[in-house]
């Protein structure tokens, strides 16, 4: 009675764990099947690009229509220009918050540096985040981050040599912008510090 007793709590134990496995395994195997391919969607835009392609020329008309409208064949046949898309609007509620380093931070100079941030939003095509330093002269551009590379957060990491040394400090801040440079959002300016070792 004591060994089917035994068996009996196992199986019990047992049971729920199994059903538990069962169950993250069909939905995992749900997610894998049921997610849209790039497949998918290049096969809705296939047909448009093919006619829209620069250098094609507009789809032939049967050859009775080209006799009867000649001038609207003329017109069909100049190449559409690209229409610019439109600049994305931003949430006032999404703003970049800088991670590290510290404001009056103090690196020794021969020192790498890693710059941290963060941005609540997921990157559009045609967006990018930015790493600039000040300077008296204008901004010089240390980085830029197609996509979040530290789990959700964005690090670049500069050798503290390549960074322009001002009389007081170095400024720096991050920047939200488009591929033409475009500015969409910006951080708070913080400074760092050099020290000869």
């Amino acid at each position: 009675m004591q060994f089917v007793t035994k068996h009996r709590r196992q199986i019990y134990i047992l049971l729920p764990l199994l059903f538990l496995l069962l169950c993250m395994g069909s939905i995992n195997l749900l997610n894998y099947y049921l997610r849209p391919t790039a497949a998918d969607g290049a096969t809705a835009a296939a047909p448009l690009a093919a006619t829209q392609a620069p250098g094609n020329t507009a789809t032939q008309l049967p050859q009775t229509a080209v006799s009867t409208t000649t001038a609207a064949t003329a017109v069909a046949t100049i190449p559409p220009t690209a229409t610019p898309l439109p600049t994305p609007t931003i949430p006032a509620t999404a703003t970049i918050s800088l991670l590290g380093p510290p404001d009056n931070a103090v690196f020794v100079s021969d020192a790498t540096i890693s710059f941290y941030w963060q941005w609540p939003l997921p990157l559009l095509e045609g967006q990018q985040l930015s790493l600039y330093q000040l300077t008296e002269t204008g901004e010089t551009l240390l980085g830029s981050l197609l996509e979040a590379n530290v789990g959700q957060g964005y690090n670049v990491r500069v050798p503290a040599q390549l960074l322009a040394e001002t009389a007081v400090s170095i400024q720096w801040y991050v920047k939200l912008e488009t591929a033409n440079q475009d500015t969409l959002s910006s951080s708070e300016i913080r400074h760092i510090n050099l020290i000869t070792p």
